[in-house]
């Protein structure tokens, strides 16, 4: 089984590696690498989401062909929802499941605008979401990753929803039991998809996926392995307080 994941803002092609070091062998997994970082960094950067799809699709639609499925997280949640979409739409091959991760649902404007903000600001934004402060505080990495996290920032600040045929494939939303993703907001992912969906509470914030890669690997290969989730929610954690 192949899973092709899509970067989050300023991942490159080694964004998932606690997730990869922890998959089972017969899970392989392939992340894509956006222009303008890691290999391509001598590329543009991108600002429109659906230049990225058509970035990462011919690289899906030449591997399709085994069995896969897809994973994104953050801004890879909503590449990944718009690519399968593309599939769908091009009768190509689609996956067997779609992980979305630390992404409320396509459609639900939260009006933020983070882009563009004074460079203080920003950084507080980047602080809140997991940014650590050896990046934040070190003007050599911030010239590298500045632009890049910008760029991502305003790919997702300005992408605008279009309704659509339902997916014909299930997802399955993970999320972080200390992100800022609502359960609501979770639960609206339910109107992508013609099947059944899934949500996943995981202990952890908006990078929960390393945090705590081994049971997000687990998971995962055992969603794969064994096909359709039950219709009950998955709490991998102890219950939330009400």
């Amino acid at each position: 089984m192949q899973l092709f994941a899509l970067p989050f803002a300023g991942g490159d092609a080694w964004c998932y590696r606690e997730l990869s070091s922890s998959l089972s062998d017969e899970v392989r997994l392939l992340t894509s690498e956006l222009p303008g970082r890691g290999r391509r960094s001598d590329e543009p950067l991108l600002t429109d989401l659906r230049r990225a799809v058509d970035d990462v699709l011919p690289e899906i639609a030449r591997r399709n062909e085994s069995p896969f499925a897809i994973l994104g997280h953050s801004m890879g949640a909503l590449i990944a929802f718009e690519l399968v979409r593309r599939l769908q739409a091009s009768g190509l091959n689609l996956p067997s499941r779609l992980f979305v991760s630390g992404r409320c649902a396509p459609g639900l404007d939260r009006d933020k605008v983070r882009w563009n903000l004074p460079n203080d600001q920003f950084a507080t934004i980047l602080r809140a979401l997991g940014c650590s402060d050896d990046v934040l505080n070190s003007d050599e990495l911030m010239e590298i990753f500045e632009p890049i996290l910008r760029a991502d920032f305003r790919l997702v600040d300005e992408y605008v929803y279009r309704p659509g045929r339902a997916l014909d494939v299930p997802i399955t939303v993970m999320v972080g039991d200390r992100d800022d993703v609502s359960e609501n907001e979770a639960r609206q992912w339910q109107l992508q998809t013609s099947h059944p969906i899934e949500v996943v509470w995981f202990s952890g914030g908006h990078f929960f996926l390393s945090e705590c890669a081994a049971e997000v690997s687990t998971f995962i290969a055992t969603r794969l392995a064994f096909g359709s989730p039950p219709l009950s929610d998955t709490h991998l954690r102890e219950d939330r307080d009400e």
